[in-house]
C-alpha cells in the first residue's frame, strides 16, 4: 500500500472556491471510483496551503488513478486557469496501519 501526498500553496479566494468544487464535483468522485483507491483526505492549513492525501493498493493504481480523475472532463463553467496543480507530490510506502 501507498500513500500519496500533494501540497498545494495557498491560493487566492476565487482560485480556492474553484478548486474545491473541481475537487468535490470532479476530481474526488472520479478517484474514488477507481480501482485500488483505499481512501482520501483533503485537508487545509491554517496558512492557506491545501493538501491531498491518498491511500492506494499500489503506485501503479496511483498512477492510473491520477490520469483518470485528471482526464475527466470539466464541469460546465469551470475554469481550468483556477485549477491548481501541486508544488509538491511525494509518494510513500506504507510500512504499518492501525
Amino acid at each position: 500500500m501507498i500513500v500519496r501526498l500533494a501540497t498545494f500553496a495557498s491560493p487566492t479566494p476565487d482560485v480556492r472556491a474553484e478548486a474545491l468544487r473541481n475537487l468535490t464535483e470532479r476530481f474526488q468522485p472520479a478517484l474514488v471510483a477507481h480501482p485500488g483507491f483505499v481512501a482520501g483526505y483533503w485537508a487545509e492549513a491554517e496558512d492557506g496551503r491545501m493538501f491531498s492525501i491518498t491511500v492506494w493498493e499500489s503506485e501503479a493504481a496511483a498512477e492510473r488513478g491520477g490520469a483518470a480523475a485528471n482526464a475527466t472532463p470539466l464541469q460546465p463553467g469551470q475554469d481550468p486557469a483556477k485549477i491548481p496543480s501541486p508544488d509538491r507530490v511525494e509518494t510513500l510506502t506504507v510500512v504499518t496501519s492501525a
